[in-house]
């Protein structure tokens, strides 16, 4: 059982290093996606199956598969509040 206590700094990022059994175990690789799920207090770290992918190519065309959370226009405004910050560079808070 792997159990590591990691540090969040001020913009909410962590770092995980998972050791190269635990990657062999579940099928990590360069590039592998994972999923964070929340329950409760809790995170769950999850391999992402190929097929639950939020974005599936057909022919050279891209199509959302996901389930949203938000509303789609939430989303859009959010991002381009991103945006702007960014283009402004106004430090994300």
């Amino acid at each position: 059982m792997f159990d590591e206590t990691v540090v969040m700094d001020s913009r909410g990022t962590i770092t995980l290093t998972l050791p190269k059994e635990i990657q062999a175990d579940i099928g990590l690789q360069p590039g592998s996606r994972l999923r964070f799920k929340t329950e409760t207090g809790k995170i769950h770290l999850s391999k992402e199956d190929e097929s639950e992918s939020a974005v599936t190519e057909i022919d050279g065309h891209l199509f959302i598969t996901a389930s949203l959370t938000r509303p789609v226009e939430d989303l859009i405004v959010e991002m381009r509040e991103e945006r702007m910050r960014h283009i402004m560079g106004i430090d994300n808070e």
